[in-house]
């Protein structure tokens, strides 16, 4: 099968699915309101699917026992980029403080700031250990304790990540540090499947606009199996960055042409070329075994092929009968995540005929000068915008009755009459105003159940709509 790739995305349309619900206008350099390039306005619909959205990833998150933070979405930047993350750095929109003068960043990623969260909570529990048992070894306690956050979030990126990706996101995600690697390095992996079904996504792009099951892929590699290569292969600091970019871009050119310049031999070449075409369903382990050179790489890769059966297995007890969604499964070996944090396994979610993610996540660690027992997580984070062209009819507003009303209504009744309007509204009513559109209110007034008619100042009746 085909890699998903940015390259497969509808270049042609700069209006794409992000954006196709839009209002587009026109306007030229002079106009004070222009929006910056991939950042836009949400409105009408697409807000109410964006919230039912937020609030089915909430109660998930929360039904598993995640506890919901809250970070800033500005900080100062040693605080931010704490993990030393230099791709994240370039990602991230700078501006200074104009009380302190000291340089403050928007947030790239929510991630870093739930890794300090962790490592303040740590410290927290660090000086109460001391202070219990008198005891200077509370470092080594402490690191072993697990904590569960889960965070729902605005982020902006400095650059588009690819030609038609947006540069304002709506994270949603998950966070566990401490525990058992492989047992949270599976819940993760286990809870994103459980949170794809739940948003219950449809395909809308088909010809006849009709729901029907959306083609998924679930990508997943081993940062590891990359770390063990370059250090097979003797490679510098600066060799190796240059070899995790290349491979990140999925650039064979590059790796042919510029290679035996950043210390690779011709068989390490002709080994990456090889493990660089090799993307493909469970039999692809046997494939890449047999390449890859004996020791860290092929214990990542074990660890990699444990991991993927047991999510696999899951998926076709748990809803390969129920779902609305057709899964399938696919090993990347030499698969690189957008930020360089990351240690162990990762794994990205694709839907439709997207090609980007719209999820992902994995294991990492973020180390800091003078942090002692650094602690390691896995995660992921889905962009609740992203996913809004396969989002019909979210599950918490499917049996929301809508009342249509006129506009002019409470001008006619005043107080009395808006007091028993909010009464009503009290059982789960929901008020669908008229715009003054004729042909946006015609196509409003369908989708509701019933007409709010006036009978005299401080009574009114709700009339079912034929």
């Amino acid at each position: 099968m085909k890699r998903p790739s940015a390259d497969s995305v509808n270049v042609e349309n700069p209006t794409s699915h992000s954006e196709k619900n839009s209002i587009l206008v026109r306007l030229d350099s002079q106009t004070p309101w222009l929006m910056p390039d991939g950042i836009r306005d949400y409105i009408g619909e697409e807000v109410s699917r964006v919230e039912s959205l937020r609030r089915n990833c909430l109660k998930l998150f929360s039904q598993r026992g995640f506890q919901h933070v809250i970070p800033p979405p500005i900080e100062y930047l040693d605080s931010l980029l704490w993990g030393g993350n230099q791709d994240l750095a370039l990602q991230t929109l700078k501006v200074t403080d104009q009380m302190s003068g000291q340089l403050m960043g928007f947030r790239a990623d929510i991630t870093p700031q739930i890794a300090r969260i962790d490592r303040a909570n740590i410290a927290q529990r660090q000086s109460i250990f001391q202070l219990n048992t008198q005891q200077n070894n509370s470092s080594k306690q402490c690191s072993t304790y697990i904590n569960r956050f889960s965070y729902i979030g605005h982020v902006l990126h400095a650059k588009p990540t690819h030609l038609t990706a947006p540069r304002h996101l709506m994270q949603a995600g998950v966070e566990v540090f401490g525990g058992e690697v492989a047992a949270t390095d599976l819940e993760i992996l286990l809870l994103l499947i459980d949170v794809v079904v739940e948003l219950n996504l449809t395909d809308l792009t088909t010809t006849n606009n009709l729901p029907s099951k959306i083609p998924t892929v679930m990508s997943i590699g081993h940062v590891g199996i990359i770390h063990a290569l370059c250090e097979e292969f003797n490679l510098s600091d600066e060799n190796t960055l240059w070899l995790i970019s290349v491979l990140r871009r999925k650039s064979q050119p590059d790796l042919h042409n510029q290679g035996m310049h950043h210390g690779l031999s011709n068989a390490h070449i002709e080994l990456l070329d090889e493990l660089m075409n090799i993307y493909g369903s469970g039999d692809a382990f046997q494939t890449v075994a047999k390449k890859l050179p004996s020791g860290k790489a092929q214990i990542a890769l074990q660890e990699l092929r444990h991991l993927f059966e047991l999510a696999q297995r899951y998926f076709l007890e748990e809803y390969s009968d129920t779902s609305a969604i057709q899964l399938d499964w696919f090993v990347d070996p030499l698969t690189i995540p957008s930020y360089d944090y990351h240690t162990g396994f990762v794994f990205s979610f694709h839907c439709g005929t997207a090609g980007i993610p719209i999820a992902s996540g994995g294991r990492y660690q973020l180390d800091h000068q003078g942090v002692e027992c650094p602690r390691s997580g896995t995660g992921f984070s889905l962009d609740l915008l992203s996913i809004l062209p396969y989002v019909q009819n979210p599950k918490n507003q499917q049996d929301t009755p809508l009342i249509w009303v006129e506009s002019n209504l409470i001008q006619q009744g005043q107080l009395p009459f808006y007091t028993k309007l909010r009464k009503t509204l009290s059982n789960d009513w929901k008020i669908q105003w008229a715009s003054g559109d004729p042909k946006s209110d015609m196509q409003q007034k369908k989708r509701c159940s019933h007409e709010l008619v006036v009978k005299n100042a401080t009574e009114f009746e709700l009339q079912k709509i034929n």
